[in-house]
């Protein structure tokens, strides 16, 4: 469970300028019937009746969807729409230069979801598209996802000389592997790579959402790479689940339930944070700040989640230009802990010249000691409290997130991660584990970071 983050507002503007744009506005899409050379070329065949001398020429039954088995087997929604309108000769009444001079090119990206978010002007433009490509590069560069990029470039091209198609090669790929379909609790159900990502509506920028489960979903399998590398991990984690995520994105508490498994996610920031709770197979109570430590340890800790990166880099970049300035004379304690990270920060060596270059464990162990000496409301035993509706008695219910991620991040210097985990399991072995109760260690984490 994560409270949302100050920065999450800010970032998500930014997060959104990184990805492509997106279609809003809907076009006529209604359908009139041409025929198409090419389509007529592929259904008639010349055959010679050496009897008579004469020449007759016979047409082959009409193509249908069954003779392109690739297109009937693939899940991309595209494909198919594309399909049935070349079949038919079917052209759309769609102004795409008008449509892409207005809304951008985002409905280009073609993505499942395009079909129920503007399923209007992504039929148009799959069709326009499906057809570009069968006409200029053939049937098999329908599937050639490592030119993708280049093919709609040079179709957007074709309709606007000035228009360039701009998108990450990795997640034109990955995301056209996402499945979307709806029921009756949630408008928007996207599947994609082993996890759901629920939707009762999307109030965001559709792109910032594509942005959003790209990046997730490169952060889960560079989480469970390094899960894999820990021995014994199969006792501790079970990488095998389905990942289940009700997103409302409404900021607060982000949270996983412990026996459905099912997250809660408000906050972006914490996305990755409660995938770690969803695959632990530990959920002790009584050890809460070291399965809250754990997650924030493996998720924000190691660089896994790009939007982390960005997250710490955008605090620290804040303060370095000043945009906080306003706030901190005005005494706004927000402003002011981030100031107090940032000197820590770079005191202790810390650079940020890009957002891969954050050290975020260096960022953790500062966010730690800033916030001991400007306490706020992100402590476990509080977030823990506006969950059950009742207080937390066991240890370490004082210590804030990133003060539990820094104490594990001790715990593991000092005796290894298994050794941690095993703790989780048995956390009345705590002192047998570690050769020191748990005073003791929380004394000497304190003074190795300088709080």
């Amino acid at each position: 469970m994560k409270r949302k983050y100050w920065l999450t507002g800010i970032l998500l503007c930014i997060v959104a300028c990184l990805f492509c744009a997106c279609g809003k506005a809907s076009t006529d899409g209604s359908e009139t019937a041409t025929s198409i050379t090419t389509a007529a070329e592929m259904t008639s065949t010349v055959s010679e009746e050496s009897t008579t001398g004469t020449v007759a020429v016979e047409t082959a039954p009409p193509l249908t969807a069954a003779d392109f088995p690739e297109i009937e087997a693939s899940h991309e929604e595209w494909l198919r729409v594309g399909l049935d309108d070349y079949l038919n000769n079917t052209k759309r009444n769609f102004d795409a230069a008008a449509y892409f001079a207005e809304n951008g090119y985002g409905v280009l990206a073609l993505y499942n979801d395009w079909f129920t978010y503007d399923a209007r002007s992504a039929k148009a433009v799959a069709s326009l598209f499906f057809r570009y490509v069968m006409e200029n590069y053939g049937y098999e560069a329908l599937f050639d996802l490592d030119r993708r990029i280049e093919y709609k470039d040079a179709f957007l091209k074709s309709v606007s000389p000035e228009l360039t198609y701009r998108n990450d090669p990795d997640a034109e790929r990955i995301l056209s592997g996402m499945t979307c379909d709806s029921n009756a609790n949630y408008k928007y159900i996207i599947r994609l790579e082993g996890a759901s990502y629920r939707f009762v509506h999307i109030d965001h920028e559709i792109a910032l959402v594509h942005r959003m489960i790209y990046n997730n979903t490169v952060a889960v399998a560079r989480l469970k790479e390094y899960i894999r590398s820990i021995e014994g991990y199969e006792k501790y984690f079970d990488l095998s689940r389905d990942l289940k995520y009700n997103v409302p994105l409404q900021g607060g508490v982000s949270s996983t339930n412990n026996n459905t498994k099912i997250m809660t996610v408000n906050d972006t920031y914490a996305m990755l944070h409660e995938t770690v709770h969803a695959v632990s197979l530990y959920s002790n109570q009584e050890a809460l700040w070291l399965s809250e430590g754990m997650a924030d340890y493996l998720s924000k800790g190691h660089g896994f989640d790009d939007l982390v990166d960005q997250t710490h880099y955008l605090a620290l970049f804040s303060v370095e230009q000043g945009l906080y300035d306003s706030y901190i004379a005005a005494g706004e304690p927000n402003a002011l802990r981030y100031r107090e990270i940032h000197r820590l920060y770079t005191e202790r060596g810390g650079t940020f010249a890009t957002p891969e270059e954050v050290d975020n464990l260096l960022y953790t162990d500062a966010s730690a000691v800033a916030e001991f000496a400007m306490p706020h409301d992100e402590r476990i035993g509080d977030v823990y409290e506006s969950l059950n509706g009742k207080s937390y008695e066991g240890q370490g219910g004082e210590l804030t997130y990133k003060q539990s991620a820094s104490f594990v991040r001790y715990l593991i210097d000092r005796c290894g991660i298994g050794t941690v985990l095993a703790a989780l399991n048995e956390y009345d072995r705590m002192e047998e584990l570690f050769g020191a109760s748990y005073d003791e260690l929380y004394a000497a984490w304190r003074e190795s970071i300088g709080a």
